[in-house]
């Protein structure tokens, strides 16, 4: 799953209609609507088992990011920008289950389990999860992680999310730090380049001057 422009400009696809399975995300929709259909969501790819090759492919893709010339980093943060605006751009901070939500029963023997985590990440860091948590049926939708499993599973399987979690914010800083070098790299070249190209400019003039 690549970043793009539209992802930020929340009109585009989600975790839920990259699936078939939702409205594309909009400005306007809430939380409220996330019960139902992410327990459709997690209900219907149980049924067909279709999964795992969706979620694969869902995550396949090399992690890419907006051009370096419309990155800035200010005060050690990422930004991106947008006209007369920049937008915060991978700052989600290390995110950990924050508490138990709910739990409901799918199938014989299939129950869905959600988490409230402590702050709600971007795209990124779902994608970075998703590379790390193979089998595991989840998914992320604002603060709320939901997965399934079978109950004699739970603790072990919950145990592997946590461990996906904690590599995950390692990872996701990793990428960051990496991002950030790049971006200060390509300002001094372009401030190099600029400053050459003064240099022409002046000396051009001197060799004119007419005396």
């Amino acid at each position: 799953m690549k970043y793009t422009e539209l992802w930020n400009d929340f009109d585009a696809p989600n975790l839920l209609s990259s699936l078939g399975l939702g409205p594309r995300a909009t400005p306007n929709y809430s939380i409220s609507t996330f019960g139902a259909s992410l327990l459709e969501l997690l209900q219907g790819v149980s049924e067909t088992g279709a999964w795992n090759y969706r979620l694969a492919v869902l995550y396949s893709s090399t992690m890419s990011h907006p051009r370096l010339q419309d990155l800035t980093v200010e005060h050690g943060q990422i930004f991106r920008k947008r006209g007369l605006i920049n937008e915060p751009y991978m700052q989600t901070p290390p995110i950990q289950v924050e508490s138990r939500l709910n739990f409901e029963q799918l199938s014989e023997g299939k129950w869905l389990f959600n988490f409230h985590l402590n702050n709600s990440p971007d795209e990124i860091w779902k994608e970075i999860l998703g590379s790390r948590l193979g089998n595991v049926q989840f998914a992320v939708e604002r603060n709320i992680l939901a997965f399934t499993d079978i109950p004699i599973n739970l603790q072990s399987d919950y145990d592997s999310v946590k461990k996906a979690i904690a590599e995950t914010n390692r990872v996701y800083e990793e990428e960051r730090q990496s991002l950030i070098a790049k971006i200060q790299e390509w300002g001094k070249l372009q401030a190099t380049k600029a400053n050459q190209q003064a240099i022409q400019l002046v000396q051009k003039l001197w060799d004119e001057l007419k005396l």
